[in-house]
């Protein structure tokens, strides 16, 4: 799953994003579906998300690269097609 962008959509930090990631870390590790827990701020929430832990990394490592690039990376757009001069028919990535 390609990440959608949601957590830079509803606004979360650097912070938060960090705290989201390694709960769904940990909640990866385990190999459970339990709601994700995390705290932030002494502050704490209990939510089940409408993906996968898996999923929720990848929404982190994105929403992190859009949040600080200069730490994170930059996010990358990855494009492949055909091109009318390739004669063997292969997919070209670049």
């Amino acid at each position: 799953m390609a990440a959608t962008g949601i957590l830079i959509d509803v606004g979360c930090t650097e912070e938060e994003v960090l705290a989201l990631r390694s709960a769904a870390k940990t909640e990866l590790l385990n190999g459970g579906t339990r709601p994700i827990e995390w705290k932030t701020n002494n502050s704490s929430a209990k939510l089940t998300f409408p993906f996968s832990a898996q999923e929720l990394i990848d929404e982190c490592k994105y929403a992190l690269s859009v949040l600080n690039p200069t730490t994170y990376g930059e996010v990358g757009i990855v494009s492949w097609g055909k091109f009318g001069f390739n004669t063997s028919n292969e997919e070209v990535s670049l």
